[in-house]
């Protein structure tokens, strides 16, 4: 059964933007351990500003959720 089901629309945005910044914050993490084990260059530049909007959507919605309370 899904969790999500019968939550606020509101909630499940949230929730959604929470684990697409969890995404990307652990591709970021494990690119630097690939770059400090000598595997890899490291996070691109792309990846690092994925993280950012991901981090900005997140807390508008968040925003947006605690002024509809």
């Amino acid at each position: 059964m899904d969790p999500a089901a019968g939550a606020p629309p509101e909630e499940v945005l949230v929730a959604q933007a929470l684990a697409a910044r969890q995404l990307a914050h652990d591709r970021i993490v494990l690119a630097y351990r690939e770059q400090l084990c000598g595997n890899g260059p490291g996070p691109t530049e792309g990846d690092l500003q994925a993280f950012a909007r991901h981090v900005l959507v997140e807390q508008t919605l968040v925003r947006l959720r605690q002024r509809g309370d």
